[in-house]
Order: structure tokens, then sequence, then C-alpha cells
């Protein structure tokens, strides 16, 4: 490859003019060139021959390590204008220089002994790609070279050598590099090599300044580009997890897609979302936070293959890049591991958590052939997860993209029902299963949509635990009950207690008590027939801020219920901490009591427990005679479901009030 330089190689310089007035002016066109980036295929070459006419060498040499440019080496030749890129010279060239130069000849002038360890380093370092240090410049005359330096340096016709570490001067550039910025970068960047031949003369105190001076600027453009690099590097990852970010991860993407292609295999693309993790910034801190999000992403990435990728999209949402899938079982285990590895408790500062987590996942080529489209397709899969109750996986199909704009349309409409009257409130009895008596009401919400009709609380609970609006309705639930409650009072209705349900996103409100308690004063409600259920998930997401919060709620005269017991991950020693008042048994545990052993034997377990730490049992769910039958048998105490009782609205609980049927009707 030839070049051509601006200036004429072989022109001999004026030593005199360029010792005093050209210096600003060299300095001034190597900056300039120096704001090209690094990597410019001609830059190299271009400065080298400017700087080799500057100084009227024959010729000159730059070496660069690998973790600096691609271009590791440049040589500029002044006769017939040619320059190229080669390697570096290898270790063992390196070696043997040294051994040679090591053993004192002659013909090595005594001051490339005194830098002869700094100097080794140096070209070894160079060669091997890592960081190397050398202070100041070498000059070196002779007419007969070594042949080992003749071998690295091209020497065969030079005479008088200047060699020069790519680096700073302090009194130079202090002004342009901080000591923060200095730290970050190696000490030296590479090595310039200039070669002149006899009849041009010795290097002079006042060129060789000179020449540092250049060296000093390349140090400055090679430092911008390393901590830009450095940059670049760091941005691609998250500063939290370390895992890669939202770019680095589109990047993949787009290589593993093109790979998939070509090697016609299966590519998972996934959407992971921690369940209710707003609640834990909420109530404990953002530093706590913090410290689960890193260890969830240790988690995520011990889960996965080596050539798998997992990345922090942002928040509390990871993206997975799963290889070489051979089958839907693959994804199936992956997905199962992942949301089994999560399930266990967190130890973060003290506290035990525990977390859950929605996926969803888009394989290519058949959920999309391009990185945009997975990633959306798998996104709607993680919601689907979502609205199937959390804890759970779904991979796309075709119809969620339909369901999910179902879903944002019920968003919508669901911010605008509890201002539009749509919700409502329903009843269902609670019954004593030995004496068949009411003795409460669950208060159960419902939405009367104006055009869908009446949609189902497991369609759109979840969507409003997922924007935050189970806050409102939850406080509205609880307001409207108590007052219903009260109007129920005046006309009649025997003193039981009103069950409430609250949402984990509501329990883990720092102001929740505070809130309970002034709807209770407003509605002149006595809080001895208030019970409160929480979720045994919610109470063990964080035992120690629920156990404080649940303390206050008893001290104040309300009762305690943990709903959906069996389904979370509580343990002996640590429910018995617990002020509870009433554990609520899972339908899931009571649907196939009477023909499932394994069934019966936990509702059993359960009945023992709470009575050996003098909890009363409620069962829900009870739709025959036989579960009644059974749970009596082992000593359940009461009960809801079809059997007794469907929820009730309100107009018919009045009804029964106003007709004086109430009592018959609360009687079983």
């Amino acid at each position: 490859m030839t070049y051509s330089p601006p200036l004429s190689a072989s022109a001999q310089p004026d030593r005199a003019l360029m010792s005093e007035q050209s210096p600003d002016a060299l300095i001034s066109r190597v900056s300039y060139l120096l704001h090209c980036p690094i990597d410019t295929p001609q830059l190299w070459p271009q400065l080298l021959a400017i700087v080799s006419n500057a100084f009227g060498s024959t010729s000159a040499q730059l070496f660069l390590p690998e973790t600096v440019s691609t271009n590791t080496y440049c040589s500029w030749q002044a006769e017939g204008h040619e320059w190229e890129y080669m390697q570096p010279p290898s270790a063992d060239s390196v070696a043997a220089l040294w051994q040679y130069l090591e053993l004192g000849h002659s013909e090595v002038n005594l001051l490339w002994q005194d830098q002869a360890t700094d100097l080794r380093s140096q070209l070894a370092a160079i060669a091997t790609g890592k960081d190397f240090h050398l202070k100041g410049a070498i000059v070196h005359a002779s007419n007969h070279w070594p042949p080992q330096l003749t071998a690295i340096l091209g020497l065969s016709r030079g005479r008088h050598l200047l060699l020069l570490p790519l680096s700073y001067k302090a009194e130079q550039i202090d002004s342009q590099c901080s000591d923060s910025n200095r730290m970050q970068a190696p000490d030296c960047f590479g090595l310039l090599v200039l070669l002149r031949l006899a009849e041009q003369g010795e290097w002079l105190p006042a060129e060789k300044r000179q020449v540092e001076l250049v060296a000093s600027q390349m140090y400055l453009a090679l430092r911008r580009s390393h901590l830009d690099q450095v940059t670049r590097s760091h941005s691609a990852y998250d500063q939290l997890t370390q895992l890669p970010d939202r770019m680095l991860f589109n990047q993949q993407l787009v290589r593993s897609i093109a790979v998939a292609k070509e090697q016609d295999t299966m590519l998972g693309v996934a959407f992971l979302d921690l369940d209710r993790f707003k609640n834990i910034n909420d109530t404990l801190g953002h530093e706590v936070g913090d410290c689960l999000l890193q260890q969830v992403a240790i988690r995520l990435k011990s889960c996965l293959r080596g050539y798998d990728v997992v990345a922090r999209w942002g928040g509390d949402e990871f993206t997975l890049l799963l290889s070489n899938l051979l089958s839907a079982e693959d994804i199936t285990n992956i997905a199962e591991r992942l949301l089994q590895r999560l399930s266990a408790p967190f130890q973060v500062q003290g506290e035990e958590l525990y977390v859950t987590a929605s996926l969803g996942i888009a394989l290519a080529p058949y959920d999309g052939e391009d990185g945009q489209t997975l990633l959306r397709n798998a996104d709607a899969a993680m919601y689907q997860a979502k609205a199937k109750g959390r804890n759970n996986y779904q991979v796309y199909f075709e119809e969620i993209n339909a369901d999910a704009r179902n879903q944002l349309n019920l968003e919508t409409d669901l911010r605008r029902a509890v201002d539009n009257g749509e919700l409502f409130l329903c009843y269902q009895p609670q019954v004593d299963l030995l004496s068949g008596q009411w003795i409460g009401l669950e208060a159960l919400v419902r939405w009367q949509h104006p055009t869908l009709g009446l949609i189902p609380p497991a369609k759109f609970i979840p969507i409003a635990e997922e924007t935050g609006l189970i806050e409102p309705i939850g406080h509205w639930v609880l307001q409207e009950a108590c007052a219903q409650y009260g109007a129920w009072q005046k006309m009649g209705m025997p003193k039981f207690r009103l069950a409430v349900n609250l949402s984990p996103h509501q329990f883990h409100r720092s102001y929740l008590v505070r809130s309970i308690l002034q709807v209770l004063k407003a509605t002149d409600f006595d809080p001895r027939y208030l019970e409160l259920e929480v979720t045994e998930s919610a109470a063990m997401h964080d035992v120690g801020f629920a156990i404080g919060v649940l303390e206050k709620l008893s001290h104040a005269g309300m009762q305690i219920a943990m709903d959906d017991f069996g389904t979370g991950y509580s343990s002996l020693s640590v429910l018995k901490h617990f002020p509870l008042d009433t554990i609520k048994i899972d339908r899931s545990f009571v649907m196939d009591l009477v023909d499932s052993s394994s069934d019966a034997a936990i509702a059993s377990t359960i009945i023992a427990l709470a009575k050996g730490l003098n909890f009363k049992v409620l069962a829900e769910g009870i739709e025959t005679p036989e579960q009644v039958e059974v749970l009596i048998k082992m000593g359940c105490d009461y009960a809801q479901g079809y059997w007794f009782s469907r929820p009730l609205t309100t107009h018919q609980i009045d009804c029964l009030l106003s007709e004086g049927t109430f009592s018959q009707v609360a009687k079983l």
C-alpha cells in the first residue's frame, strides 16, 4: 500500500528555524489530525509522515498495544513514501534482543543499558498487549546496529535513533489532564521511534523536546480515546447489577438472530418482571431494593447456560437471550428453573424477603424474525403471565396481542370506574360449621362495565394491582363496606364481623394504619367487628415489616386473618410471631379435599397447626356437603362458599332485613 504525504519527506529541515519558530505550527497540525478517530486508517501514517518530514528522519515507527488501537503497528519510510501496518514484534524476538543487550556489547551505548530494563518491559508489554510504563526519551547513535535491534526496529541504514514513549510530562499538560482522569489511563500508550541517517545529523536537545511535545499530543489523543472506550464499556453494563444494559442486549440480540438463522436453530427472547417489587422500595427503601436486585441478577445468571444472556432492561425488569433451543421442553425447563430459583427467600440487610416473577417468552423465528418484534411479543407474554396470577411464565401465542389490547382498554376504563360509580360490593357469608350460623360477611368488589357488562374480579384485579389502581380501589372498598355496615346496623342487623381484603400494594404502604383508623372514625365503625385479610405471600414478603403493621392493627382492636394460607412460604418458626386470629385455607386445597389424600393431608396439617397456635380456621370455596363433613371431622371452625351462599348484593341483604327474614337466613 502506498501513501503520498503532503510534505516532501526527503527535504532537509532548517534545524535552527525548527527549534525557534515552527514548534507551534507543528503541534497545531498534529493536534488537528489527532482530533480524528484514532482508528481512522490513514491517521497514523499521515502523522508519521509529518513528524518524519519535520525532523528530517528517514523513518518513523509507531507501536501501539491492542488495547488502544486495532492498528497496532505503523511504519513510515521516507524513501518511496511507503507505509504499512504490521504486527508488533513477538515476545520471543524481544527476549532475544534483551538477552543481547544485557551482555553489554561494545556497540551498545551505555544509555541503552541504563534503560534496558524499562525498554525491555516496554516492548514486551506492547507484544502482549498489556499496560506498560517508560519515562523519558532514549537517544542512541551507532554505525553497527545489533542484529536483534535491526530485526525489531529495522535499523539497517539509520545511525541516529530517537525512541520516545507516548506519555505525558507533567509540566507540559497538567492543565489539560486532571488527576482523576490520569488515574484512569495508563502512564504510557505506545512507543514512537524516529531514525536518521548519518548525514542528517544527531538529535539536538531542542529537537528532543519538540518530539516530546508531539508525543504528549499523541498521548492526550490516545488517552481521550481510552477514556471514551472505558466509558462506552461501562455504559454498556448496568452499574448496579453488572449485567449488560438495554443497548448491549439489543446488539447481542441482532447477532444471535443472525446466527440462529444461519444455523437453523430456535432462539428465545424473554422478559422477566419482579412481582410487586415497588412495595419493597416503598417500605424498606431503595438501598434494600438495590441490594435485592443485585442478588436477583446473581441468581438469574446461575440458572442460565454459559452462552445465554441476561440483561437488566430497567427498573425491576430483566431480559434474557436463550440460544440453541431444540424444543419447547427446553423453554419449559429454563422457565421453571428461573421461577423456582427466585422463589427461595433472599437475605438482604437482615431482612428475609420473598420475591416472585412473571416471565414472558417469544421464540424466533415463529414469533418474530427481528429483535423489535420478539421483544414486543415477549413483553406481551409477560403481562399475560401476570394476568394468570403472577409467579408464572407464558410462551407467546398470536392471540396474546389481541388480549394485550383488550387489557390496555380495560386499564383505561378501570381508571374511570371508581369516579363513574361502576364498582359495587357484594358480601359473602362466613359460617360456623358446627352451628350453621353466619358469623361474618366478606366484602368483595365487583365491576359493572357500561358496555362489557359484569367484569370478573380475576380479570380486573390483576390490572389494578399492576397499575397501582388497587390502592384507591382498596380504600374505596373499606370506606364503602364500613359505611354500609353502619346502615345495616340501623336496620337491625346483628353485630358480626365484616371481613375486608388488603391488597399487597395497600399493605406495604407506610400510612396504612393511619388511613384505616381515619375510615373507622369517619364511619363510626367499631374496630372489634372489622377483620382485615392479608395474603400469606404479602405477609411473608417482608416478615419484620408485616409483623409490625399487624401488631398495630391488632392493638387498635381489629381482627387479623391470613388469606390463601398454604400457597406461600410460611414456616412454623415465623408464623407464631404473627398476631393472627384466623387462618383461611386456600380453596385450591379444598376443591379436591374428598378425593385427594394429599390435599386432605395438607388441610388437616394446616388445621392442626392453627389449633396449636390458638388460631381459628376458615376454609374457602366449599361447594359440597361432603367437603363440609370432612372439614368438621378435621376440626375446622368456619367456612364460606357457594354451598352456603353466593355473594349477596347490597340490595339482596337490604331485602332480607326489611322483610325480617335475615335472622332465619343467617342461621342455615
